[in-house]
């Protein structure tokens, strides 16, 4: 199952190209990759992140969460950005992505809540924030 952002989480630093400020998800909501409307930030440790709260899930089994990213370096040097979870009010980051001049997907898997270091509940995965953060050095995309 795929689900989608619906709202704005606790973040909104990434700057906007085609969407409101103040809906910023909707930069990021596609069923398939468009680039007419985006997120971009050249900066280090610039956070974004987004509620996933309309699920639709009922009584399932939840086995990961795999975030993907459909992404291209900001700059030759500003092109590393890192999944960012936020369960449990906590921030987790994953993998450091290099990201190169052409669009390409990235993923990010999450065997368990990182916050329990149980398997997802469904009441976790209402409750989950995601997105990403721009890494400390040579952060951007």
């Amino acid at each position: 199952m795929t689900s989608y952002p619906n709202m704005q989480g606790t973040y909104s630093a990434w700057a906007n190209t085609g969407c409101s400020s103040t809906s910023e998800w909707n930069c990021v909501d596609e069923t398939s990759a468009n680039t007419s409307d985006y997120l971009s930030t050249s900066s280090s440790s610039i956070k974004e992140s987004f509620n996933f709260s309309d699920s639709g899930l009922s009584g399932e089994t939840i086995n990961n969460l795999t975030l993907y990213y459909y992404a291209k370096s900001y700059s030759k040097s500003k092109n590393k950005i890192q999944p960012l979870i936020r369960s449990g009010g906590i921030n987790y980051l994953g993998n450091v992505f290099s990201l190169t001049s052409s669009y390409g997907y990235y993923s990010q898997k999450f065997a368990t809540n990182p916050s329990t270091g149980y398997a997802w509940t469904l009441t976790e995965i209402e409750a989950l924030e995601a997105g990403m953060r721009t890494y400390s050095s040579n952060g951007g995309g």
